[in-house]
């Protein structure tokens, strides 16, 4: 019986044993693993947007699109932008403001808002400011009405003196529509504007200021882009008749008729006006702009640029906003362009040149000194 017992439990071992081993072979239709480290995931393509450009524009120049036309002035700077009897100041005395000025003339069939521009400038490639657009006149721009306009950034005095390069970028929407700050995730960015443009401005690249550097050879109108002029000298183009009557230094610019009531125009303490006096009579066949016509510049000893601004004279007042509708056809103006700089400047004995430039493109140079 023990012997019976013995090989029932044998053989209840050895059942026990096969059904253990049964295990140990993977079954034929299993699935090796994968090694994570070799597996390989195919590259995800970034989608990027391709990058903005901004049109290029020049002094005189006119961005014509649908809605508005745009012409480009010159560069300035100052503790404060002057348009009449109105100013802005700088909000800290160490600042001052850097601008383009230009002309807005809206074409679109109902008024725009002005103030949907951004503004950014950029000195010497590293020096970023933002800017806004300023506009003496007006906020919104009527159908058809000509406005003047300045693209500006409040920047440090420092900067202003010593930059050699600036490049105003500028982008509005059509019609000057508001910026869509949904669609762009909330964040304002210039490039995002549909309408962009740039204008770039290197000191000593421009005509006036490379004719003084060459001297007595730009003096002598041996440059073909410049002549000279004298006070009493009058300029003919199939435009217009532009007569020079004088180039003075002025501590106070009055107009012809001081019995009564009067504006006037005088510098910020310690600087004088340089005063470029001229008349300018319409042969076109549509009011003239002052703008379209001169603008004028100052060099001062090895190259020091000063800019300045036009009025014209209206019997005893000056009216600012009318230098950029000055005369209607065959009639005559009194132009002012006012050029504001350091007193320095009057009483030092070195050289001095003013360059006006004409829209025939000639720059008539007048040596005052």
């Amino acid at each position: 019986m023990k012997k019976f017992l013995s090989l029932l439990l044998c053989l209840a071992m050895a059942l026990s044993l096969a059904a253990c081993g049964g295990g140990g072979q993977p079954a034929n239709n299993s699935v090796p693993p994968t090694d994570p480290g070799t597996e390989s995931t195919p590259p995800v393509e970034e989608s990027t947007a391709p990058a903005a450009e901004f049109t290029p524009v020049s002094v005189g120049e006119t961005i014509t699109l649908d809605f508005m036309e745009l012409t480009i002035g010159n560069v300035g700077s100052g503790a404060k932008m002057t348009e009449g009897n109105s100013s802005l100041v700088t909000s800290n005395e160490s600042n001052g403001y850097y601008w383009l000025d230009a002309t807005l003339m809206n074409t679109a069939g109902q008024a725009f808002p002005l103030y949907n521009m951004n503004v950014r400038m950029v000195f010497d490639d590293k020096y970023n400011y933002e800017g806004d657009v300023q506009c003496f006149t007006a906020v919104d721009m009527d159908p058809l009405v000509q406005n003047h306009i300045f693209i500006y950034a409040e920047v440090p005095k420092t900067l202003l003196d010593s930059y050699q390069s600036v490049t105003i970028q500028f982008g509005f929407n059509d019609e000057f529509a508001e910026y869509d700050y949904e669609q762009f995730n909330y964040e304002l960015a210039l490039e995002n504007f549909q309408n962009l443009y740039e204008f770039t401005y290197t000191k000593g690249d421009d005509t006036a200021s490379s004719a003084s550097a060459e001297g007595a050879a730009a003096a002598s109108g041996e440059n073909s882009g410049t002549k000279t002029i004298s006070a009493g000298e009058t300029i003919t183009t199939d435009d217009y008749e532009f007569t020079l009557n004088a180039v003075e230094f002025s501590y106070e610019v009055l107009p012809a008729d001081t019995t009564g009531y009067y504006s006037y125009y005088s510098p910020e303490s310690g600087n004088v006006y340089i005063h470029v006096d001229a008349t300018v009579k319409n042969l076109m066949k549509r009011d003239i702009q002052i703008g379209e016509i001169m603008t004028a510049e100052a060099i001062y000893g090895d190259g020091y640029s000063y800019k300045g601004f036009a009025v014209v004279e209206d019997g005893s007042s000056f009216n600012f906003a009318s230098s950029w509708s000055a005369a209607a056809p065959l009639q005559s103006c009194n132009a002012h362009y006012l050029i504001e700089c350091p007193d320095e400047v009057e009483s030092s004995s070195d050289p001095l040149v003013v360059g006006i430039t004409l829209s025939d493109g000639i720059t008539y140079l007048y040596t005052m000194r």
